[in-house]
């Protein structure tokens, strides 16, 4: 003789499932887009580096090999006009600096609560990074913004070392 297994129907909450989702995404948009504006960024990079070092081969008229390394930090940044604080994830890669038109890149996706900010760096400024990274010696971070939504441009930006 066998059992019969029944599966009960599983329990619906308001607000879950994709409804719910949707949503969530939506209200965390609508945060981010309130304080995510143009202008001076400041903040502290608060963790140890983590780095990957590598190269490729550049597919050009004359293909040749380049330097792909980059290292990730993560910052707490405070907006311009706001009190609160965001956690940015912080990439500082090296390659083809010619190919750059700013130094930097921005970028907020509210689906993945992530915000980056990219900075190219040359050979020279990359093994800097590195050096005084793993001696907790990376200070202050700050970067201009400007643009708007979808089209954000980073003008400049710096990390504070301390020589002590």
């Amino acid at each position: 003789m066998t059992a019969k297994h029944r599966s009960k129907p599983a329990a619906t909450n308001p607000g879950s499932g994709s409804d719910g989702l949707e949503k969530t995404h939506a209200a965390l948009k609508a945060a981010y887009d309130q304080v995510i504006i143009p202008g001076s960024w400041k903040g502290k990079i608060v963790s140890t580096s983590s780095i990957t070092l590598g190269g490729a081969q550049q597919n050009d008229k004359h293909p040749h090999a380049i330097e792909l390394s980059y290292a990730f930090w993560i910052a707490m940044i405070k907006p311009p006009k706001t009190t609160a604080e965001l956690p940015v994830l912080v990439t500082a890669m090296t390659g083809r600096k010619d190919r750059f038109v700013y130094p930097a890149s921005f970028h907020v996706d509210a689906r993945s609560l992530m915000i980056s900010l990219s900075i190219y760096v040359n050979r020279f400024q990359f093994s800097e990074l590195i050096l005084f990274s793993d001696g907790k010696r990376l200070g202050p971070i700050s970067f201009a913004l400007e643009g708007q939504e979808n089209t954000w441009r980073v003008k400049s930006w710096n990390i504070g070392i301390s020589t002590a």
